[in-house]
């Protein structure tokens, strides 16, 4: 919407604040930071002690780093206009290597390397079949 801008001349229009349908949106991302604070509180409240403390926040923060780290590699790949719908199960599919690696007593770096060349291979081979077998990303990824 506009509206007429008292102090210019006659005819020149103004552009209006935010509209409606933009503000929704900030209003939605408000309700999520809302229920986290929400169940945080909740979590003090009925277990403060187990709840409260630094050992449980580092814990908190390590599970929710895999999702950060696959959320970055995500954007990158919406931002290109493509679309990837085997990251959860290749993600899945390098921990169950890795976990298998570790009940082996190989050692935390044959772990991480494992998991990272496993997930290397998943992307290569969605990379090769959707560059040089031209198929449809969204298929491609489905298939993985």
């Amino acid at each position: 919407m506009t509206e007429v801008d008292q102090a210019a001349p006659a005819g020149r229009v103004k552009a209006a604040g935010p509209s409606g349908l933009s503000r929704l949106g900030e209003v939605r991302h408000l309700g999520l930071v809302v229920a986290l604070v929400l169940l945080a509180i909740v979590g003090v409240v009925t277990r403060p002690e187990n709840f409260a403390t630094s050992s449980n926040l580092v814990s908190i923060l390590a599970l929710a780093s895999t999702i950060g780290v696959i959320t970055v590699g995500m954007t990158f790949v919406i931002i290109g206009g493509g679309i990837d719908l085997s990251v959860g199960a290749v993600m899945a599919l390098a921990s169950v290597w890795a976990t298998t690696l570790a009940t082996q007593a190989y050692g935390p770096v044959v772990m991480i390397v494992c998991a990272v060349l496993v997930g290397t291979g998943a992307g290569v081979l969605n990379g090769i079949l959707v560059t040089y077998g031209r198929m449809v990303p969204f298929i491609a990824t489905l298939a993985m």
